[in-house]
């Protein structure tokens, strides 16, 4: 509990709530709907759902650097979105 005085005589506690690991959830799951949405874009096997795909993989990646697979499946969406 932290004390606050304010500009009163008396000092009130509170206690912070520490939203953190919220966060990460929530972070977690954006990356795997992410993920999710991307490899549904994939599997419509054009040129712009990979590019799509590309731009999901992404975010998902921006929300989650550690996940491997979603780098991979950048890469591969990249490749296929590609001009040959």
């Amino acid at each position: 509990m932290m004390p606050y005085t304010g500009h009163h005589r008396y000092m009130i506690l509170y206690n912070p709530t520490d939203y953190s690991s919220y966060i990460t959830t929530y972070k977690e799951e954006a990356g795997n709907a992410r993920y999710e949405r991307g490899m549904e874009l994939m599997n419509q096997n054009n040129k712009n759902s990979y590019r799509d795909a590309y731009y999901e993989f992404q975010k998902a990646l921006s929300l989650n650097p550690a996940i491997s697979r979603y780098n991979r499946k950048m890469d591969e969406a990249y490749t296929s979105a590609s001009p040959m």
